[in-house]
């Protein structure tokens, strides 16, 4: 009989207590501001394979293709510029290795063309948006043998 006469007490007091004791409460804010992104999940060099002369006359047309995919975070407005925009076309000049950048026998011309829609709106990375591009490249009977190279930026504003 002791032990329920004392844990009625207890339960009395520790009842009494809770009744005295005060609270107080505060909100905490949460605040996160995600930012628009964009990535190229994969892009396909160019590469024109070896090219040869066939004769006296003009060259054969050296032609070669590649895509880029891109995805940018839902509702990015992106914009694609300016070699890749819609018809969008630029010319440029490959240098041969070694070569020097002003001689004429050192550089190889091309046109670069791409199929971009300009803009768009993004899906997230599932939501993946092809860019198609080709070079071309139409005369290079003037040109000394080796390897040619030149760098062409794809840039997306958003």
């Amino acid at each position: 009989m002791k032990k329920i006469i004392i844990l009625t007490v207890l339960s009395f007091i520790v009842s009494a207590t809770a009744a005295f004791a005060g609270t107080t409460s505060a909100s905490i804010m949460i605040t996160a501001t995600v930012l628009p992104h964009c990535e190229f999940a994969t892009v396909t060099f160019l590469n024109l394979g070896g090219i040869e002369h066939t004769g006296g006359g003009a060259s054969a047309p050296a032609q070669a293709s590649g895509s880029a995919q891109l995805w940018c975070s839902i509702g990015t407005l992106a914009t694609i510029h300016p070699v890749l925009t819609l018809g969008g076309k630029t010319t440029g000049t490959m240098v041969r290795a070694g070569g020097e950048v002003g001689k004429s026998s050192d550089q190889l011309a091309y046109t670069l063309t791409g199929d971009g829609d300009g803009t768009f709106v993004g899906g997230g990375p599932d939501a993946i948006k092809t860019i198609n591009y080709g070079v071309n490249v139409n005369d290079y009977r003037n040109v000394q043998p080796g390897t040619f190279t030149d760098a062409v930026s794809m840039l997306v504003e958003f």
